[in-house]
């Protein structure tokens, strides 16, 4: 029997991220390692759900069993069918496997190889964090209106995200 090539390999692999619709909420796993591509491929899914007005969920747990008090907070910032607001910066690639998160006053990063995120009063390389600074997360949500974590210990964080009409 002969080796496989590379390509025939590139086809066996799990995908980076996987997508699916539940309970009208577009629910992305990502693996643990993401390389650039997967990186900007879940930083444009979770652009596309906030645009199109879904709320999308970033299940970092994937064993975790959906509450319904955390579903109950989530769907509270949820828009009602209402366009999403532009905002200057939504949903951006913060190196290789994390992402930041703009609110108003402040900058949610999410370090998904990690499960982790922190957030600030403004952007910053997660190479640059210090580890007391971070939080483990399970799940995150994010719609035009709201961001919220579940955190590995039970808490919801969560912003509004609609920036005040200038």
């Amino acid at each position: 029997m002969r080796d496989a090539t590379p390509d025939q390999l590139h086809h066996h692999r799990e995908p980076a991220i996987t997508v699916s619709m539940q309970d009208e909420q577009i629910v992305i796993h990502p693996q643990r390692r993401l390389d650039r591509e997967a990186t900007v491929a879940l930083n444009a899914v979770l652009n596309a759900a906030v645009i199109a007005g879904t709320m999308a969920v970033l299940d970092l747990d994937a064993g975790l069993r959906p509450s319904t008090t955390i579903s109950a907070v989530a769907r509270r910032g949820v828009d009602d069918g209402a366009p999403a607001q532009e905002q200057r910066n939504g949903v951006v690639v913060a190196g290789l496997g994390c992402i930041r998160i703009s609110a108003p006053g402040s900058w949610w990063t999410i370090d998904v190889a990690r499960r982790r995120f922190c957030r600030g009063a403004t952007p910053v390389d997660p190479r640059c964090v210090d580890a007391s600074l971070w939080t483990g997360v399970c799940r995150l949500w994010l719609s035009s209106s709201t961001v919220a974590v579940l955190t590995a210990d039970d808490r919801v964080i969560s912003a509004h995200r609609l920036r005040p009409a200038a």
